[in-house]
């Protein structure tokens, strides 16, 4: 398009940007009205269903791929959790029996709740190396992650009804009589 066909020698510049802005936003609809035109007519003939069809079929193979499970992922809520044999009673006792309440921290104390995080595996043994997730003191820590790695699982988590690698939280409650006493016993919560 060319300025000299719209205007005239004594045309003023707004009757020409006038003229110009009408004749662009008419091109503009055109061009819009000629694409829906377009999309309408491959969609009738038939070009567009094909397409949309290998889309959709791609995205069915991405989703495939999705669904398998990488053998090595670590659950952090599987349908059902790690059973101590016999139960949590069990695993209480088992606790009971095997922590040994340190004598420094005694003299100190200390007590509260020690959260413990590990991996339960496939076969309901503990792997990696336990973790203090909620700390008292590091010698009840310590104690804590001790009698961790001592525990063996009769049944490992499940998802989906296969057995699955999990994590296990154990908090243990160490509380004594009175700060001066010996302590009482150890009171594991299980898990959450």
């Amino acid at each position: 398009m060319v300025l000299r066909d719209v205007t005239h020698p004594g045309a003023s510049k707004r009757k020409t940007m006038k003229i110009l802005n009408s004749r662009c936003f008419v091109l503009r609809y055109m061009k819009r009205s000629f694409m829906l035109l377009a999309v309408a007519a491959l969609y009738l003939i038939g070009g567009i269903a094909p397409v949309l069809a290998t889309r959709s079929y791609k995205l069915a193979q991405d989703s495939v791929v999705a669904l398998v499970e990488d053998p090595d992922k670590v659950y952090e809520l599987p349908d059902e959790t790690a059973q101590y044999h016999g139960g949590n009673q069990a695993l209480y006792d088992f606790l009971n029996k095997n922590i040994k309440y340190p004598q420094e921290a005694q003299k100190k104390g200390e007590q509260g709740r020690v959260f413990v995080r590990f991996i339960v595996e496939k076969d309901g043994k503990v792997t990696e190396e336990p973790k203090v997730i909620r700390s008292v003191s590091p010698i009840l820590d310590a104690e804590a992650v001790r009698v961790a790695k001592l525990l063996k699982f009769e049944t490992p988590s499940k998802k989906d009804g296969k057995p699955v690698r999990a994590y296990f939280v154990l908090p243990i409650i160490f509380k004594l009589d009175s700060p001066k006493e010996q302590p009482a016993k150890v009171f594991p919560l299980g898990s959450l």
